[in-house]
């Protein structure tokens, strides 16, 4: 069981955790609302962030009216993203900042910490955001990400050259070498927690201090197309133990 932080390192009031919804997908329609395992995708992502009792509340952002209501019903808040936010091609920052600004003018919250929890990853546990939590407050770090190990080394990428043949992105030498010889590589994972005052200077989650930890490949699946979704339904049956959560909805 993953240790929880201590109430004097850990205030859940003032620990944003926030998760992206808008409406809209270009690869897969309707993915936030479509249903996985019997509820709605974001769902997952609201039930085990509160399944962690590291928050007094869970924000779901979105510019959809039906995702607002879903959110509502198991038992997060919505916050109403402006249109412009909402957008295919929006950066996270601006989403993330609009949230900070909801809380603070709405809730009178001052965020010390925010996770980020994309309702695409709908596998992460409760212990997974334990974990981020208990390593942010260790110290030594602006932000804590979960990754996972990627399936092969960047190092055996091949590229087009100008010529039109394929060369090694790294190089023969790395090409050529074992994966026993390399040191392993990381590709961003299913959680992503930080400070706020790192958050408000660099901008994203990714920053000069952060610590990590490594999740199994089927918690850290990323739904971006049809294909993912039925993976993560395959994940889901056959896989993966759910968290302990709380009650759907009637």
């Amino acid at each position: 069981m993953t240790t929880v932080p201590s109430s004097d390192a850990w205030d859940s009031a003032t620990s944003l955790c926030l998760i992206p919804a808008r409406g809209g997908s270009v690869s897969v329609p309707g993915k936030n609302l479509r249903p996985l395992g019997g509820m709605p995708l974001v769902a997952h992502s609201i039930l085990s962030a509160r399944a962690s009792g590291m928050f007094d509340d869970v924000y779901v952002s979105t510019q959809e009216t039906a995702i607002a209501e879903v959110a509502v019903g198991y038992g997060a808040v919505a916050i109403d993203r402006p249109a412009a936010l909402a957008q295919a091609d929006t950066p996270m920052a601006p989403v993330v900042e609009h949230a900070l600004e909801w809380c603070r003018r709405e809730r009178a919250m001052p965020a010390r910490y925010i996770f980020l929890l994309q309702p695409t990853s709908p596998l992460r546990t409760a212990d997974d955001i334990r974990l981020a939590a208990s390593l942010l407050t260790q110290g030594r770090c602006d932000s804590v990400m979960g990754v996972f190990e990627a399936d092969d080394p960047p190092q055996w990428s091949l590229t087009a050259a100008s010529d039109g043949l394929l060369r090694p992105v790294a190089g023969w030498e790395q090409y050529l070498s074992r994966r026993q010889d390399l040191r392993p590589t990381y590709l961003d994972g299913p959680l992503h927690a930080i400070r706020t005052d790192a958050f408000h200077t660099y901008k994203r989650f990714l920053t000069d201090s952060t610590r990590f930890f490594v999740v199994p490949r089927e918690r850290a699946i990323d739904i971006d197309t049809e294909f993912d979704f039925r993976l993560a339904e395959f994940l889901l049956e056959h896989c993966h133990a759910i968290d302990a959560r709380v009650p759907a909805p009637s």
